[in-house]
């Protein structure tokens, strides 16, 4: 898909594309991974052991079979332990779904962040209102640039495939071109951008 017909639907009226790209679709660790590891090894670890008990699986006595009354029990805990495996695993196959439909441009006016398919969106920031903007570099050139500020813990919980937690903090959510390779070209022409549309210098 060509940067025409990928934009096709966000751009302005004579507005020009300057640089596109996309996020690596590689597993890249962010700040947020060691919290959710940590939480998802304890969180399926109860998860299996009340898994374990509704089954009888832990009695080393005659089986424990489930009755009627232990059904709905049986069925929470199962929905548990799923629930700690997307934290251990499950977030990052979604995570790489969404970054193989994300696609980044930057224009003379904007950084656009676009999303296809199903839960496809648009989000952009225009470099004339722009408060602030960042670079987290890593060693190999790769990096994530953020136009805006997210607020409160939001930041955590995005591009590790629970961004929907993110949504659920509220407030602001700046866009941001996340795991894009040689981060500090296009920070440097992001920056040259901005200072030509009145933002931040």
């Amino acid at each position: 898909m060509d940067a025409d017909e990928a934009f096709r639907d966000a751009l302005r009226p004579h507005e020009r594309v300057r640089w596109t790209g996309g996020p690596a679709p590689a597993i890249i660790r962010t700040r947020g991974d060691a919290f959710m590891i940590v939480f998802g090894l304890v969180w399926s670890a109860a998860s299996l052991g009340i898994l374990g008990l509704e089954t009888g699986l832990w009695t080393f006595g005659p089986d424990v079979r489930i009755s009627g009354e232990l059904d709905s029990a049986l069925v929470v805990s199962i929905i548990f332990c799923l629930v700690g495996f997307y934290f251990l695993g499950g977030r990052l196959l979604v995570n790489a779904w969404m970054k193989r439909r994300t696609r980044y441009a930057l224009t003379e006016d904007r950084a656009l962040v676009v999303v296809r398919g199903w839960l496809g969106s648009v989000r952009a920031a225009s470099f004339d209102r722009l408060e602030s903007m960042s670079l987290a570099l890593r060693r190999d050139g790769f990096g994530t640039i953020r136009f805006g500020a997210t607020a409160g813990q939001a930041a955590v919980f995005e591009n590790t495939g629970m961004d929907f937690l993110a949504s659920l903090q509220g407030g602001h959510r700046a866009p941001a071109f996340f795991d894009i390779p040689d981060a500090r070209t296009v920070f440097d022409l992001a920056t040259d951008l901005v200072v030509k549309g009145g933002g931040p210098g």
